[in-house]
């Protein structure tokens, strides 16, 4: 099965962005003090909670937190699609890999998933259930307004 990798990228601190960091309480005690000028003394009081270096290991953190959450929730969409492709019919999957290795969609996990629930006959249900509900409401609704019209 063929699939594009998806990107990893480093985080780049740099200059601006510590200064941009060192200026930030700056910017916030300024706008502090505009909104409260009473509490001047006070907010001036304060002192940054972080240094610069624990700063930079703060975003670094973040930064790889979040993409082992983007890599995460795309694994497990390969799964969950890939689960579902293997318990179709020989046909069905035929036509499934036809489709992706077309190549017509970008080769990522929610283009696969979309390709096996619209092959499998899974969104075909689901959009028929949902278009039932609706109908059932449309005509709860209908009732409602001649009982009080």
């Amino acid at each position: 099965m063929i699939f594009k990798k998806r990107l990893r990228y480093q985080y780049e601190w740099t200059d601006g962005k510590a200064r941009s960091f060192l200026n930030k309480s700056k910017r916030d005690l300024n706008r502090d003090i505009k909104k409260l000028p009473l509490l001047g003394e006070v907010l001036e009081a304060q002192t940054p909670a972080l240094t610069v270096d624990e700063e930079r290991e703060r975003r670094i953190k973040a930064h790889l937190d979040y993409d082992q959450h983007l890599r995460d929730g795309s694994a497990r969409i390969w799964r969950k699609a890939r689960a579902i492709y293997f318990t179709l019919p020989p046909d069905i999957k035929k036509r499934i890999m036809d489709r992706w290795n077309s190549r017509i969609y970008p080769l990522h996990d929610t283009n696969f998933a979309h390709i096996v629930d619209v092959e499998s006959g899974n969104q075909a249900r689901r959009l028929a259930d949902i278009a039932e509900r609706e109908q059932v409401i449309k005509s709860k609704e209908s009732i409602q307004l001649t009982m009080f019209t």
